[in-house]
């Protein structure tokens, strides 16, 4: 594996948030710095990449795709069509390409029985397992509600290398289906549970036991509490230990109070959530909501709680296009959950990483010794943005720390990738 420089540009690291260059050997980052300094490392260099002023920042995580449903979305595939699995592959791997062209070197697969197979999803994860497979990781979820040890000892050893196991506990607000303490805005109904906390319990129980990550998808208020109520009566059966050590996973979480999110907290759960939908359906929900739209999507109230969470597209329902999820998170329809520019894009590349329990690798970051998963970005402005909206100026002070990020002002012009790496793997590319 060779080793490249790039120089002559901007690194998105808190390591070292004034660096310009940056050198990738082996698959790991060795070193940062400013480009003055760069000589000193120009013996142990292969290749230079000029950046032209481009940034370098790690690379998305995309933590809730379905890429089968994705890929036929892109080929005009119909639902209907009868596919073997070298089909889905075929197609599942169209779609990652089209990721890694939009910076994202990982996703999570939530792979659907309904026009799919738990052996093409293992076949998928086994041949994107190393970055030699120029495509990004895919670290995959076979939905189905395992109610027992034997189901999931089942999926385990059908598909060894999938990291979990995903339920809908409810459904979307468009058709009235996320299940809600209160009626909806503008009808005399609250949604209904598709599961049961009982169910849940038995899901999370056997996953745990199975060494599986259980994810449960929840929207509505009623439905996250459920999943806490299962998720304590799991805890209750096995000890609090082995549950919180799962880190088991809440999808979606479209509207949920302070105290559920502290719960989740304290059951180790973390959050999975797709803020690109917040974007397009945001103001929709709000209407069904009435006045709890304050809590609709509640990314800041996440951050306050301290749950983990990471971002994803929910592809094919939204585009693969990480910057509309952190400008959507940056921007809420809601103005008490915005979050900061920073904070939302730390969630769509480190926390898909810490979602799937890679975190400890460095991946995420670009730090030395960390794992080379980075993106190159051309932007026309680069800005430290708040979380209120407002924009500063690049501090020239050392003791500011904060990394550089393109502008997600609504009228800015949005980044275009130059290349995405994995571990030092060229995934996409349009340097010559």
């Amino acid at each position: 594996m060779t080793s490249t420089l790039y120089s002559n540009g901007f690194v998105h690291s808190s390591a070292d948030p004034f660096a310009e260059a940056l050198l990738v050997d082996d698959g790991t980052v060795v070193w940062l710095g400013t480009d003055d300094s760069a000589e000193t490392v120009l013996d142990q260099v292969d290749e230079v990449v000029d950046l032209d002023g481009a940034i370098i920042t790690p690379a998305f995580v995309d933590a809730h795709i379905d890429l089968l449903a994705t890929g036929m979305a892109m080929s005009r595939t119909s639902p209907d069509q009868t596919l073997d699995d070298t089909e889905r592959l075929s197609l599942c791997r169209r779609a990652l390409r089209y990721a890694a062209s939009h910076g994202v070197a990982a996703v999570h697969d939530m792979a659907s029985p309904v026009h799919d197979t738990c052996t093409r999803l293992q076949e998928l994860v086994e041949a994107t397992a190393t970055p030699g497979s120029d495509l990004p990781l895919v670290v995959g979820f076979w939905g189905q509600l395992c109610e027992d040890a034997a189901a999931a000892a089942d999926l385990r050893a059908q598909a060894p290398s999938v990291r979990g196991v995903w339920a809908a506990v409810d459904g979307p607000f468009s058709s009235h289906t996320a299940w809600l303490h209160e009626p909806y805005a503008d009808q005399p109904t609250c949604g209904e549970p598709l599961v049961t906390a009982e169910q849940v319990a038995a899901h999370v129980a056997a996953a745990t036991n199975a060494g599986l990550q259980a994810s449960l998808w929840a929207v509505g208020d009623a439905a996250v509490d459920e999943v806490l109520l299962g998720v304590r009566q799991a805890a209750d059966l096995l000890g609090a230990s082995p549950v919180v050590g799962a880190r088991h996973r809440v999808e979606h979480l479209g509207l949920a109070d302070e105290e559920a999110l502290s719960q989740m907290a304290s059951l180790g759960l973390t959050a999975s959530v797709q803020p690109s939908c917040e974007a397009a359906w945001g103001y929709v929900a709000a209407v069904l909501v009435g006045e709890r739209a304050d809590r609709l999507y509640p990314l800041a109230d996440l951050a306050r709680a301290g749950v983990p969470t990471g971002f994803g597209s929910a592809s094919p329902l939204a585009p693969i296009d990480p910057w509309i999820g952190v400008r959507s998170a940056f921007t809420h329809h809601q103005s008490a959950q915005r979050v900061s520019a920073r904070a939302a894009f730390r969630s769509a590349t480190r926390g898909g990483w810490r979602l799937s329990g890679a975190d400890w690798t460095g991946a995420g970051e670009l730090r030395v010794g960390a794992p080379a998963h980075l993106a190159i970005w051309r932007a026309d402005e680069l800005v430290v943005q708040s979380a209120d909206g407002r924009l500063s100026a690049w501090s020239a002070d050392a003791r500011a720390g904060t990394p550089m990020l393109p502008s997600l002002a609504p009228n800015a012009t949005p980044p275009v990738c130059l290349r995405t790496v994995r571990s030092g793997i060229t995934l996409y590319d349009t340097f010559e």
